[in-house]
């Protein structure tokens, strides 16, 4: 159907989260993925032992590994949620059948 209807009237953290990361996946993969690439840079400067041009290699190589990795993660739940639907509340459903039932008369009262 495309939608899950949650309970209530307002959505829990955790759905806006699902919500979010199903519409932004490479906001999220961007968001991420940049400091652990910086980070993982960071961790390098520390050797003193390797050159830079190794320190950069080493860390494109972790980098890449850990970006990849995300990116599977991220799209394997993309792909869940795309095939359950999102989260809405039961006020959301309700407010979309009452939209649905004003635009069917008024199409039916032009029709006349």
């Amino acid at each position: 159907s495309g939608v899950r209807v949650v309970p209530g009237d307002s959505l829990g953290l955790y759905h806006k989260i699902a919500n979010f990361w199903q519409e932004n996946p490479f906001k999220i993969l961007a968001g991420v993925g940049v400091p652990t690439v910086l980070y993982i840079f960071k961790g390098r400067a520390g050797q003193e032992h390797l050159q830079w041009q190794m320190k950069v290699m080493h860390t494109r190589v972790f980098g890449q590994f850990a970006v990849i990795s995300m990116l599977l993660t991220l799209m394997g739940f993309k792909e869940y949620m795309d095939r359950n639907g999102k989260y809405i509340t039961e006020v959301d459903v309700q407010a979309r059948v009452a939209q649905m039932q004003e635009s069917r008369t008024e199409l039916l009262m032009r029709l006349q």
